[in-house]
């Protein structure tokens, strides 16, 4: 092989990137950059996790006598598991999100690549040139 000379299919591959559809090629770079959200919804699921995990209000003695815990402790209580379960489940639904665009993503570009060439479409010339991806 000499060095001008690149393989015919890798040329192929390139061709077809470039001439993708642009939704599509912007849909799997969405989607492969989704590793910041995917930390984020971690960060949250624990968070929410955590004020799941509250303890409950809990009466005290006070000089021998037992006072019980008063209704706004109980109702703080509450309200923090409420809120804990409602992130953990937004950040779930947030993570499932992220896996369902990757996945769409992906599988819209692949389809892009995966169409037979027609015959009017371009054949690379030798020696094949990087395509210029900046604008």
């Amino acid at each position: 092989m000499d060095n001008g000379a690149i393989d015919p299919g890798l040329a192929d591959l390139l061709l077809r990137m470039q001439e993708g559809d642009p939704e599509a090629l912007q849909a799997l770079i969405d989607a492969t950059l989704s590793e910041d959200r995917a930390g984020l919804a971690g960060q949250q699921m624990k968070m929410g996790q955590g004020l799941m995990q509250t303890p409950g209000a809990e009466g005290r003695s006070v000089g021998g006598t037992y006072v019980a815990a008063s209704p706004l402790e109980h109702l703080s209580t509450a309200m923090s598991r409420a809120m804990g379960a409602q992130m953990t489940r937004g950040a779930q639904a947030d993570a499932n999100d992220q896996i369902g665009k990757k996945g769409a993503g992906l599988l819209t570009f692949l389809q892009g690549l995966a169409r037979p060439r027609t015959p009017q479409d371009p054949v690379p010339a030798s020696p094949w040139q990087p395509p210029n991806f900046l604008p």
